[in-house]
């Protein structure tokens, strides 16, 4: 099964929820940059593409007389395995300034995370930053887990590949774009999943995974169950691809500054069965734009062009 996903990002920031907030945004020249969110909250910093200097003249300045550089909140990573980023909490009103100049701040690359009180208050949120190959081995409980990607050194930049999948049948997972709220996704919201929602099966647990990439700075995940799965900063070209057991999922996303190209992917067959491929198209697309899907058994071939929606 071979999923396309094309998106158009835009971040919003209103002073009651989540933010996400591009580190070139702040002025510089020593401005108090406020943060427009009421206390108490997290805040998360991912900065892996920037250089350490320039992150240590950036300053986190709470009212109750804590400072905090941006290269100390990029740090906060308690564990050796995983880049899990601890929060740093505020309780009180904050600001973000700099001496740097505005030129200086508009070469960054990073990306601050303000998380909401409700967020803060809950044990089953978690942030990570994709700044190198980690291991996930998630327990079995149900949380969610915003994944931050600020690296520029993958084509495209901000990609991520998630490779050797391992899910139990009973344990269910969702992938969305963007930063969660608090408020509940709306229904079929999600990018990728499994179990795989189909027209005329319902929803389908798949055993295997393929490998695959995301070209976002920020998605999460919503999870109920263990599982586990590799996470690494670089991007994964899908193309002419094949797979490897009969029954199985994946997932494509076509980055919004790529060409338009086919994408061929080799599906595994038992030809003593009967079997089928699907795919699901989300996205956005231009007027009249179209995704076209095509399948290809020995000399025949059919295909069906559709224009994607959210």
């Amino acid at each position: 099964m071979k999923l396309i996903f094309l998106v158009l990002p835009t971040l919003f920031n209103c002073i009651y929820a989540q933010q996400l907030v591009d580190l070139k945004s702040f002025l510089g020249g020593n401005v108090k940059n406020p943060i427009n969110a009421h206390a108490p909250y997290d805040v998360f910093v991912s900065a892996t593409s920037d250089d350490a200097d320039i992150l240590n003249k950036i300053h986190l300045i709470t009212e109750d007389k804590q400072n905090q550089t941006f290269m100390d909140l990029k740090n906060r990573k308690p564990f050796l395995t995983t880049s899990q980023i601890q929060p740093f909490s505020v309780q009180t009103l904050a600001y973000v300034t700099t001496n740097l100049t505005n030129e200086q701040i508009r070469r960054l690359t990073g990306m601050i995370y303000i998380s909401t009180t409700k967020q803060l208050q809950v044990n089953n949120f978690h942030v990570i930053d994709i700044d190198k190959t980690q291991s996930l081995d998630l327990p079995n409980e149900n949380q969610t887990i915003l994944f931050l990607n600020s690296y520029m050194g993958s084509t495209p930049f901000k990609s991520s590949t998630i490779s050797s999948w391992a899910q139990p049948s009973n344990a269910s997972i969702y992938f969305y774009n963007g930063i969660p709220t608090d408020e509940p996704e709306k229904e079929d919201s999600f990018i990728f999943s499994n179990p795989v929602s189909t027209a005329d099966f319902g929803n389908v647990f798949f055993p295997n995974v393929e490998k695959f990439s995301l070209s976002l700075g920020a998605f999460y995940i919503k999870y109920y169950g263990a599982l586990t799965f590799q996470i690494t900063p670089e991007y994964y070209d899908a193309n002419d691809a094949s797979t490897q057991p009969f029954t199985t999922t994946g997932f494509y996303m076509k980055p919004v500054n790529q060409s338009d190209e086919t994408i061929r992917i080799n599906t595994a067959r038992d030809p003593a069965y009967s079997g089928n491929v699907g795919a699901n198209i989300v996205g956005s697309l231009s007027k009249d734009g179209q995704v076209t899907v095509g399948e290809h058994e020995g000399l025949s071939f059919s295909q069906k062009s559709i224009t994607p929606t959210n």
